[in-house]
């Protein structure tokens, strides 16, 4: 990674602690995850067994969703709030998805995750501001 790409990840004067760092990785990968499995085998996915009622264009929906949800880690990583608000819309959406398809309380999970991500953004990094303050 070059210098310039290095500043667009991390600009002069904000830092991250290590842990929201890797949580964020961690958003863009299972993200990357998630959507592949949605895309590929999401036609299995809809006929299982818990899941038989399930519409045939929802997961091909969900799949889209979690790549925006990628789209969101990698803005947060590159210190854009806007990553955030978008992370809480998919879960909206993502929910209201899960309930329509009738997967019930397991849906709220996702809402779970926000709030995690919520909680994280607020620890401080080597400078002693929370990752959410630096956000733009």
């Amino acid at each position: 990674m070059d210098e310039q790409e290095q500043e667009a990840i991390e600009p002069a004067g904000k830092e991250r602690h290590g842990c929201v760092t890797a949580w964020l990785w961690l958003i863009v990968v299972m993200g990357v995850g998630t959507s592949f499995v949605y895309l590929l085998v999401g036609d299995a996915l809809a006929r299982s067994p818990g899941l038989r009622d399930v519409e045939p264009w929802l997961t091909p929906v969900l799949g889209v969703l979690s790549l925006a949800n990628v789209a969101f880690g990698i803005a947060l990583l590159r210190w854009k709030r806007w990553g955030f608000y978008g992370f809480c819309a998919m879960a909206c959406v993502t929910l209201v998805l899960n309930l329509t398809a009738g997967i019930g309380a397991q849906s709220f999970t996702g809402l779970i995750g926000v709030l995690i991500l919520w909680v994280i953004l607020q620890v401080k990094g080597p400078d002693q501001v929370k990752a959410w303050d630096h956000l733009e």
